[in-house]
């Protein structure tokens, strides 16, 4: 019998989820905010009236987030750091995360912030591909640290962002095939300004033809064995001449390298915007909620006092 894991997750990949420009998707907000703390405002409004209704329950919300921000920031007890938002309104979701960002030798990138790219492959070095083990720390500062470090150190990380990235179609060029393949080992340096850069080689590989087939040279010899299928075609392979034009640019090579830097990013950023914002409007409204309830302690007193009169003596 399937558990309830299994079910969920086969009836939301049913499901036909919402586009974010949808009608549905646009009023789902305002809705959930009409509903939650319109529902509670008119509540407190009925007992306490607008201003103090307004008052109370914007202190109880913005204490409320001011605590959960601090555990979106700094973590708790079987609970990691930066859990909660990675980005603020309009920016990408991963605007803070640790990160590799590619960019081609040609870039405007490379020009200003890494010219060292231009003198690869001198000044870099043979990466380790193997990705590090962030082992474990007792403080939640250094288990935080670990991870980026890890991160920064996972040059096969960085191979896949490059390959990602410019396997893309961007503006009708594609610099890296679908089918190519990371030729050798990537290279690492440092540059100037302390970030990690690092460089990645793909290539064609060696394919079969459109009957499955290795292709055959003109004295009918195969041109390469099927152990070298899917090995990146070396830069000094021989094309024979007199081949068909499809057969050549099957076997010709072709390699790009492109590089990637790794930016440490701020995580804890969208958290700590969350938690001045959270403590401002706690405090705000709470010192507007006491005097507003002094005030009303002040009217009160003055409504029940009552003024004595002079009464005449008694004859």
């Amino acid at each position: 019998m399937p558990d309830l894991g299994s079910v969920l997750l086969a009836v939301a990949a049913a499901e036909e989820f919402v586009p974010p420009d949808d009608w549905r998707g646009v009023i789902a907000l305002p809705t959930g905010i009409i509903i939650f703390f319109g529902g509670i405002f008119l509540l407190l409004k009925s007992n306490l009236g607008t201003r103090r209704a307004y008052l109370l329950e914007a202190a109880s919300f913005f204490g409320f987030m001011f605590v959960l921000s601090l555990f979106w920031g700094f973590g708790a007890p079987g609970t990691p750091r930066f859990a909660g938002p990675q980005s603020l309104p309009g920016q990408p979701a991963d605007y803070y995360v640790p990160q590799w960002i590619p960019f081609a030798a040609d870039s405007t990138l490379a020009e200003e912030q890494f010219p060292v790219v231009k003198q690869f492959p001198e000044g870099f070095e043979q990466a380790n591909v193997g990705e590090p083990d962030a082992g474990e720390q007792e403080g939640d500062g250094e288990a935080a640290q670990q991870e980026i470090s890890s991160a920064a150190d996972n040059v096969g990380g960085a191979v896949d962002e490059i390959g990602n990235f410019f396997r893309e179609d961007r503006g009708g060029v594609q610099l890296i095939g679908d089918d190519w393949v990371a030729a050798g080992a990537p290279f690492q340096t440092t540059a100037e300004t302390g970030e990690k850069v690092v460089a990645a080689t793909f290539a064609k590989p060696f394919s079969f033809n459109d009957d499955g087939e290795i292709p055959e040279g003109p004295d009918g010899q195969p041109l390469f064995t099927e152990e070298q299928v899917g090995q990146p075609i070396p830069e000094d392979f021989s094309v024979p001449s007199g081949l068909d034009e499809n057969v050549a640019d099957l076997v010709t090579p072709e390699s790009y390298t492109a590089f990637a830097f790794f930016e440490a990013g701020f995580p804890f950023f969208p958290s700590l915007v969350m938690i001045v914002i959270s403590l401002a409007g706690f405090v705000i409204h709470a010192l507007l909620l006491g005097w507003d309830e002094n005030r009303e302690k002040e009217r009160t007193v003055e409504e029940v006092v009552v003024e004595r009169e002079p009464v005449g003596a008694g004859r």
